[in-house]
């Protein structure tokens, strides 16, 4: 459950937000709709805590009643089907189940996503891809940038290219990429082209 009290944001003379409420329950879905400078963004940026609000309070939990917890400086939330939520910071990695929050990792943490329909998270820091379940543990080191980081729905298997920058195709420019599996407890080599990277390579569940 999110719940906005009381919210308000100005950006000098100009008042984005003007005392909004807003509380959105577990499985509800929502979306944004408004003009230009309405304050849709806004109201992201301060629940994520990407820009501090001038008054107000975001309530995360699972009665309206109980803040779970005060995070300064940048957050990343995602939430899964299950109504589980990961928390990024700027130097920890939170789970929130209800009204219980957990932290799962010390470190802040980049690519992070969120098995659908399971308490899985995979995330990469340190040049090194991990998957926790409330535990951390190494999938594989990594030997330059990943993209495509794509999780099955119950978490057991995962796939991701990496992109070598030293090696690059003279005719095309696209720099060589590699494909890789996870599944089982074990990541191999899926395959090697050059291509861009940002190109959709698929995935089977």
């Amino acid at each position: 459950m999110l719940q906005i009290n009381n919210l308000h944001k100005s950006y000098k003379d100009f008042k984005v937000l003007d005392g909004l409420y807003m509380k959105i329950n577990k499985g509800d879905i929502y979306g944004f709709l408004g003009k230009n400078g309405c304050g849709k963004t806004t109201t992201m940026n301060i629940v994520c805590n990407i820009i501090p609000k001038d008054k107000g309070e975001i309530i995360l939990g699972d009665d309206g009643t109980n803040k779970i917890k005060e995070i300064e400086g940048y957050c990343d939330i995602s939430v899964n089907n299950l109504g589980t939520s990961i928390v990024s910071t700027s130097d920890a990695l939170y789970m929130i189940q209800g009204n219980n929050m957990k932290k799962i990792s010390n470190d802040s943490v980049s690519k992070m996503v969120y098995a659908p329909n399971a308490n899985v998270v995979y995330y990469v820091k340190d040049d090194t891809l991990y998957v926790n379940n409330g535990s951390e543990k190494k999938v594989a080191s990594l030997d330059g940038p990943i993209s495509n980081l794509t999780v099955s729905n119950d978490g057991s298997a995962a796939a991701w290219i990496e992109t070598d920058e030293s090696e690059r195709d003279e005719e095309t420019g696209y720099y060589k990429t590699t494909t890789y599996g996870y599944k089982g407890g074990k990541a191999v080599k899926t395959g090697k082209k050059f291509k861009t990277s940002i190109e959709e390579f698929g995935f089977a569940q």
